[in-house]
């Protein structure tokens, strides 16, 4: 969460809004504080669900949960304590920064909390629903980019929206490699992921779509003035993206052989969002 915040607040310095400094710190903390409570809140939800209980074979970290209610370091009402907490300091901390930058900002918390509770929440989760990666496009792509933005420079652009866009399917990608060693468990649980409802050749597809879709984006966006040239420096992040597509096969023998994959598609994610950032920095001193 932390790296589309930043990227939203460069593209905002290299548009010429001065960097403020009080409200990208809070932007960083409430977005790291919100994806840690959506991930307890879904650990509470899988563990009741049986999505985890059910997994005999758990990918941890990566995959399987944190498995801290089934191993009994922490209780489900200690679980749930732990998510009002962390959503609790995260409000506190978005109703400053709606305070510093403006109100337009409400609609973006408003959409993001919804989203993100609703992702394995309330009486039709998107998750168990195979609107995981969208949600997680959604919330990890384009409300994080242009809500940073907005942090900034107290206004939206059509080019940060977009900008977002790319982020997000590879923070989807994200998911969906991780959705292959839990398919068989989440199947069992009624959790239809991508994985569970496409079979694991078309979601493996599906994976290289989106793995790829994010330098197709970035190359048109360049070449239509939507950003500056110096962001291509992002396709340096495509081998690294392809090594985690062939290295994530539709079928493995152990769930440790998908190891390889699953760490390539999250560092392709963190390089290219980072060299996006550091491509709209380069690009402002250029400027001067």
């Amino acid at each position: 969460m932390a790296l589309p915040v930043l990227l939203g607040t460069a593209f905002a310095w290299h548009d010429g809004h001065p960097f403020a400094p009080l409200p990208f710190i809070m932007a960083i903390i409430a977005g790291i504080l919100l994806h840690a409570a959506a991930n307890v809140v879904n650990d509470i939800i899988d563990h009741q669900r049986g999505a985890d209980p059910l997994n005999t074979d758990p990918l941890t970290p990566f995959a399987g949960g944190s498995r801290s209610i089934q191993t009994g370091r922490l209780t489900v009402a200690q679980m749930r304590q732990l998510a009002l907490m962390l959503l609790g300091i995260a409000t506190v901390l978005g109703i400053g920064l709606i305070l510093l930058a403006g109100w337009p900002l409400l609609w973006i918390g408003i959409v993001g909390l919804l989203i993100g509770l609703g992702y394995s929440a309330g009486p039709w989760p998107l998750n168990y629903h195979g609107l995981g990666e969208p949600a997680i496009a959604i919330t990890f792509g384009l409300l994080t980019v242009a809500g940073s933005y907005f942090t900034q420079a107290q206004g939206f652009t059509p080019q940060a929206w977009l900008l977002g866009l790319p982020v997000g399917l590879l923070a989807a990608a994200i998911l969906l490699v991780n959705e292959f060693p839990d398919a068989p468990s989440d199947a069992k649980a009624g959790k239809q992921t991508w994985v569970v409802l496409f079979g694991p050749k078309k979601a493996r597809a599906a994976l290289g779509a989106l793995l790829l879709l994010p330098f197709v984006i970035l190359i048109g966006g360049t070449l239509a003035g939507l950003w500056p040239a110096m962001t291509l420096i992002a396709l340096l992040a495509l081998p690294l993206a392809f090594q985690g597509w062939c290295r994530t096969p539709a079928i493995a023998n152990t769930n440790q052989a998908r190891l390889p994959g699953i760490k390539a598609v999250i560092a392709s994610h963190a390089l290219f969002t980072l060299l996006l950032t550091l491509g709209l920095i380069a690009q402002g001193i250029m400027n001067g």
